[in-house]
């Protein structure tokens, strides 16, 4: 093997000094290296080329990864790991396993699964095909990368030319969509997107189209639609040929939804805008703007509409029922002192018409100035007359208001929402300021007020008057003068909170009678000696012992003597106080039994669970014991009193004979 080698260099190094080709078994190569290949081999002798096997391929960034000037260098990765083992060629940067000599391709001839090999057959492929960028939502994309240089970059993302010249009579398209999906979102033809970069006219689609220059050449048509052509259009949904929308609320400069010019040499026939069919204006759920008429009308006729969203044309005279009628008819009113109405709100100084009669006065600094005045000059005698009658017929579910003036906080002045000013005459019998009947021709089952008026907030200040009510007469007249007169079943002075306060008698009472309350929000007239008075006496149903010594137990008072203002509670055996006021207690106890030991005894007055007087005596001889103890004590409402014992030795038995145990009070 060793001659094998030295002969193999030394024919190498002859074949390169002297021709500067390579060749194997061939004295005349014709290449760079060409290798004739053995007619004879034999056992462990074979044809071909081994290249160099590793185990792993060379990593970047170490001594043994090549550099570009390497790209086509070959080797053999045997070992399989981490990449596919195989034959890899390094193409400069990476090196990339060259594949097996399976057939393979990017696109088919069409209608087959054989690979195309020319340029000239009609070809398809099934995964998406994209060029210029990685752009791969479509299945054909067109890409340029803003990386490209601006210089070079082509200016169009994707040109169709169609210069088929055949004059056969077929139409011919530069682009044809078909969108047959089935979606049930929206469904588009075309869609462009157009971004804000850049300071150029920014256009979704542009259209330029020539025509033939001859008389025998067909329309020139920019856009044609042809929306329902085949099988109409379903009812109940909007149909549109063209719709355009452009800008929002806050977009501002001259804003077009649809700008036409036409030019041309017969201006009688250069329409901007030809409309065959009907013309409208407003909305598309016409509730604004109206239609225009579709036929022509006659010599001198206006257009008119009738306020519902129709114009027609009419004659002049006609015409002037678009303000008002007269009165029971359809004549347009055509005079000025004749009655006369109108169906349609009217607004008088202001382009508002949320109201049916709208009236807005100027802003004038110079004088006082009415904004609507009404004046009834009616000379006869006979019935009701009104300057003003107003009826609010409607069937809201919300607040049904007959008049609501509203006064702005603006000016200096006094604030009046409304003011009246009656004046009397010879012979009127009564003046009302304001009258307020509620319910009169019904009965009424709700809650309803004649006047009701509410007056500042929680946070307002200075004083505040609901109702301000001055009545002035002449000193020398008897008759009575009243700033309120009321009636009614009752009358009631609150606190703001509505949780204080009293409802004053409507009774006349009798002479000497006092106004007295009940502390439960009603007042009453009642005599000096009569007033509700609160007292109670009461003893014990059975007699009661002591159960622990030197500590002190409540006395069960439950047999009731008198109980007036019912302010003893026999469940609780506490006397409750239903009114603030001084009070007098005086209490008692006596043992039923003799003692004849030396003990400690006790009675005291406890005040809401807390002692309040006591009294301690120690009994040294043989006989009954008996302790008292009186007290005057304050009582807040609710506040109440109980009695306890005591004792230093049991059993102590208290007896339950009234003459001898009892609890009184009374209110002072």
């Amino acid at each position: 093997m060793e001659k094998i080698y030295l002969n193999l260099l030394a024919l190498i190094l002859f074949s390169t000094a002297a021709m500067g080709q390579v060749g194997l078994r061939t004295m005349e190569p014709t290449a760079d290296l060409e290798i004739v290949s053995n007619p004879t081999p034999g056992v462990d002798n074979y044809n071909g080329i081994i290249i160099p096997k590793v185990l792993s391929l060379p990593i970047t960034g170490t001594d043994a990864f090549p550099k570009p000037a390497q790209a086509g260098l070959l080797i053999y990765l045997d070992s399989g790991i981490p990449a596919t083992q195989g034959i890899y060629m390094f193409n400069g940067t990476s090196y990339v396993r060259l594949e097996s000599g399976a057939a393979s391709g990017a696109f088919y001839n069409n209608g087959t699964t054989t690979f195309t090999n020319t340029t000239t057959m009609n070809i398809q492929r099934s995964g998406n095909v994209s060029i210029g960028g990685p752009l791969n939502s479509g299945k054909l994309n067109s890409q340029i990368l803003s990386t490209e240089p601006a210089t070079t970059a082509p200016k169009t993302g994707f040109r169709i030319d169609n210069s088929n010249k055949s004059a056969a009579d077929e139409a011919t398209y530069g682009i044809f969509t078909e969108n047959n999906s089935r979606t049930t979102n929206n469904k588009v033809g075309i869609r462009t997107d157009v971004s804000s970069d850049g300071d150029g006219n920014h256009i979704g689609i542009s259209n330029n189209v020539t025509d033939n220059i001859t008389t025998a050449g067909g329309s020139v048509i920019g856009i044609e639609n042809k929306i329902g052509d085949v099988g109409g259009t379903a009812a109940g949904i909007e149909n549109y040929g063209i719709k355009s929308t452009i800008g929002v609320a806050g977009s501002s400069g001259p804003i077009y939804g649809i700008y036409s010019e036409a030019n041309g040499s017969t201006a009688n026939k250069v329409y901007a805008g030809l409309f065959n069919g009907k013309l409208g204006t407003g909305d598309v759920a016409r509730t604004k703007g109206f239609d225009f008429p579709t036929d022509r009308g006659t010599v001198g006729q206006v257009l008119t509409t009738d306020g519902a969203g129709i114009s027609t044309w009419s004659n002049p005279a006609s015409a002037s029922q678009i303000a008002f009628y007269n009165s029971g008819g359809s004549n347009a009113a055509s005079s000025t002192t004749g009655t006369i109405y109108r169906t349609g709100r009217l607004s008088v100084g202001e382009d508002r018409f949320d109201r049916q009669l709208n009236v807005t006065s100027p802003a004038l600094a110079s004088s006082a100035l009415t904004t609507l005045g009404s004046r009834n000059l009616n000379t006869s005698t006979a019935g009701v007359t009104y300057a003003g009658n107003f009826l609010n017929d409607s069937s809201t579910a919300s607040e049904k208001i007959g008049i609501l003036t509203e006064v702005s906080g603006s000016g200096s002045g006094n604030h009046i929402g409304l003011d009246v000013i009656v004046k009397d005459a010879p012979g009127v019998t009564t003046n009302y300021g304001i009258r307020s009947d509620v319910g009169a021709t019904s009965n009424v089952t709700s809650t309803s007020y004649g006047i009701y008026s509410k007056i500042g907030t929680g946070a307002s200040s200075g004083t505040n008057y609901a109702i301000y009510a001055f009545s002035e007469h002449a000193a020398s007249t008897s008759d009575p003068s009243y700033s309120g007169y009321f009636r009614g079943d009752n009358f009631a002075i609150r606190s703001e909170d509505d949780l204080n306060g009293y409802n004053l008698p409507t009774i006349d009472g009798t002479a000497g009678q006092v106004l007295t309350t009940n502390g439960a929000k009603v007042a009453s007239w009642q005599n000096p000696s009569a007033r509700p008075t609160t007292s109670a006496r009461l003893g014990l149903n059975s007699s009661q012992n002591i159960t622990s010594v030197n500590s002190w137990e409540k006395l069960n008072f439950s047999s009731v003597e008198f109980n007036d203002g019912s302010a003893f509670n026999t469940s609780t055996n506490r006397f409750q106080a239903v009114e603030t006021g001084i009070y007098f207690v005086n209490a008692q106890f006596h043992s039923a039994n003799p003692h004849v030991d030396d003990r400690t005894v006790g009675i005291a007055i406890y005040k809401n669970n807390i002692l309040y007087a006591q009294y301690f005596l120690n009994h040294h001889a043989n006989g009954q014991v008996y302790r008292n103890i009186s007290s005057t004590l304050k009582l807040l409402a609710t506040d109440y009193i109980e009695v306890f014992f005591i004792s230093s030795i049991t059993p102590f038995i208290a007896d339950s004979n009234t003459s001898k145990t009892f609890f009184e009070v009374t209110k002072m």
